[in-house]
């Protein structure tokens, strides 16, 4: 399950995407907004399950979360 939190503390066009196990996070994706794009920021996991690569998992539902939401592009840096 991915679902995306509103990180209003960090500023109105940011937003925090989580990937539960049951009701634990186990990876969570820092992502900024502008125009139709999103950028990923930063990805950190729960230790104990990074053998899994939930951090990988998080990104591939991200990458198709985005486009529901008006926003054509997932931007991952580089």
């Amino acid at each position: 399950m991915t679902r995306r939190i509103p990180a209003t503390r960090c500023a109105p066009t940011a937003f925090i995407a989580t990937q539960t196990d049951d009701t634990r996070p186990i990876a969570a994706q820092l992502c900024l907004r502008r125009k139709d794009r999103v950028h990923s920021v930063i990805t950190v996991m729960e230790p104990a399950q990074r053998d899994l690569a939930t951090g990988h998992a998080l990104l591939h539902r991200l990458r198709e979360d985005p486009t529901g939401e008006g926003f054509t592009l997932l931007d991952l840096g580089g």
